[in-house]
């Protein structure tokens, strides 16, 4: 006799939904950040999120969700990395769309950075001074003072259009196309 569970069930209807074809469907704007560490140049990345529907054919669903175009998943992060002669290399993730579509997203793109592979956390900031830790034991935490501007803008697609610029990729990230923002 053969016997099928609710979870089972679920994981099949699931599966069934998964296979239904749907269009992503791209956001209406573009995301845009411009990052400028001590005396270093600028460095800008832009990208436009889309919606897609995540099929995980299992228990927990299918769904719309929020993801960089052309990425593979909701989880793909982009990253600004910097050599600095005192700390070494730091690398800056910025926001996924899936955070920055969130409404509960704490809207704190830079809360952490990872400093010649050791993990630090914001603690505060002032002016363009941003000041990090490592380590939670109070005996054992080291703080890093970094210095940067950091910019956040989301505009219209209509006022985006990819261009060729001269700005230096971050290191070990492909050559994306940048974007010029018409006023």
């Amino acid at each position: 006799m053969l016997q099928c569970g609710c979870l089972s069930t679920i994981a099949l209807v699931n599966a069934a939904d998964s296979a239904v074809p749907r269009t992503s469907k791209p956001d209406s704007g573009v995301y845009s950040f411009s990052f400028t560490y001590e005396d270093q140049p600028p460095i800008s990345v832009a990208f436009r999120c889309e919606e897609y529907y995540d099929t995980q054919a299992s228990t927990r669903g299918n769904f719309w969700a929020w993801r960089e175009e052309g990425a593979a998943d909701r989880s793909v992060a982009r990253e600004i990395v910097i050599e600095d002669k005192r700390y070494g290399r730091i690398s800056f993730k910025l926001p996924t769309c899936a955070e920055l579509k969130d409404p509960q997203w704490s809207n704190a793109p830079l809360s952490s950075v990872v400093v010649d592979g050791k993990y630090y956390i914001h603690l505060r900031s002032d002016g363009g001074e941003h000041v990090y830790r490592h380590g939670t034991n109070a005996s054992e935490s080291q703080t890093i003072t970094l210095r940067f501007v950091f910019r956040m803008f989301y505009l219209p697609a209509e006022k985006a259009q990819p261009v060729v610029t001269a700005q230096r990729p971050p290191s070990g990230a492909s050559a994306t196309p940048r974007f010029r923002f018409h006023d």
